[in-house]
């Protein structure tokens, strides 16, 4: 494309310097440019553009007279994007600290208008949270217990890639965890650019690396709302397979650029953490799922336009 370019404003300049004459005149056409799918895409740019049939999707919304049992802590928190950021924003900032900072809790309570009357529901979250069991396929440990310096919040990346079709992609990750994903869900497109995202949290633990992903997610008031059959349907309504795949090949990725000896089986997984459903010494509203190398491997040789 520059070259072309180029030689067009080379041939534009000997022009004007050629003696006039008599020869009608004419704009020349400018060269096609070749990467007119060119885009910068996003896990919600992919997920876009589509409903999930109405039979699939979970009604969140949707009240149950036959529940009982304990109700979890969060059920009278304020519901939707605002108060789901202002979570976001309170664990970025406070998942490490062994005591929790009032001051940053006030603020972001401020900063999304959420009643102040709800701090010490945000300071029992916290706790909650650092103290809940997180169970991989072969370990099982708490936050808490984690060094600060093996925690990372809000890691960002972009990558480039030569070509993603979403058919494609969507056979992948369908085959890999057909229970995560429904088929035809996601924008049809074609394209090359670059993949960008955030990563709630990176960390590492027993020399195993593991993604973490906050979801303030309302799917009822009771503890029973939150188990792993309600969570693999919300993961389902929400195409989070998508997110899960497109940030585990981002992180296999960096880690295999910072260390040739890399391997993916030094990759722990990826936990879904539903903050309305967590508590201390539980595992209850936390999900988690670790893709296969096979499928990391068919990811990476179709971004590469195999």
């Amino acid at each position: 494309l520059f070259r072309d370019i180029s030689s067009l404003t080379d041939s534009q300049n000997q022009a004007a310097n050629q003696p006039d004459s008599k020869k009608k005149l004419s704009a020349r056409i400018f060269p096609e440019i070749k990467f007119k799918n060119f885009k910068v895409a996003s896990y919600s740019m992919i997920t876009e553009g589509k409903d999930i049939p109405y039979e699939n999707v979970t009604d969140e919304k949707q009240e149950l007279d036959s529940q009982s049992g304990e109700k979890v802590f969060l059920h009278e928190f304020p519901k939707g994007s605002e108060a789901g950021n202002c979570l976001h924003g309170v664990l970025e900032k406070l998942i490490t600290n062994n005591e929790p900072d009032v001051k940053v809790i006030d603020s972001f309570l401020r900063l999304y208008g959420i009643e102040y009357r709800y701090k010490d529901v945000v300071i029992k979250l916290i706790q909650e949270v650092r103290n809940a069991l997180f169970c991989s396929d072969n370990m099982k440990f708490s936050l808490a217990y984690l060094k600060n310096e093996n925690m990372i919040s809000e890691l960002d990346f972009h990558f480039s890639f030569d070509r993603f079709i979403s058919d494609k992609f969507e056979e992948i990750i369908s085959a890999d965890a057909p229970h995560l994903h429904i088929r035809n869900t996601i924008s049809e497109i074609s394209i090359t650019g670059f993949m960008k995202g955030f990563a709630d949290m990176v960390f590492c633990h027993e020399g195993k690396y593991f993604i973490l992903d906050w979801k303030s997610n309302y799917l009822g008031d009771y503890a029973s709302d939150y188990s792993e059959e309600k969570l693999i349907q919300s993961m389902r309504s929400s195409k989070y397979a998508v997110q899960l795949y497109i940030y585990t090949y981002a992180l296999y990725k960096l880690l295999k650029i910072q260390n040739k000896e890399f391997s993916y089986d030094d990759f722990g997984g990826f936990f879904y953490v539903y903050l309305r459903g967590v508590s201390a010494g539980s595992s209850n509203g936390i999900y988690f799922y670790r893709p296969s190398l096979d499928a990391v491997k068919k990811i990476e040789k179709e971004l590469r336009g195999e």
